[in-house]
């Protein structure tokens, strides 16, 4: 499973136990229920800025890290 996928499968457990409805996300998240069922199925894969408001819409912060690599 990679990266995208976890964070999807995180903010989808997320919601549900929350008891927050998918109609409730996509109108906090400003997209549409079929949007949201194509991301959590991963028949699509969302943009950052998907994953930003998806995450605010569930309730948390989206905060990236960039690693430094050694050279």
């Amino acid at each position: 499973m990679n990266t995208s996928e976890q964070l999807i499968q995180k903010l989808s457990k997320s919601i549900q136990d929350k008891g927050i409805t998918k109609k409730s996300v996509c109108e906090r998240a400003g997209i549409n229920e079929a949007t949201l069922n194509r991301v959590f199925t991963a028949r699509v894969k969302p943009t950052l800025e998907t994953f930003v408001k998806l995450a605010e819409a569930s309730g948390h912060e989206l905060i990236l890290r960039v690693k430094q690599e050694e050279l």
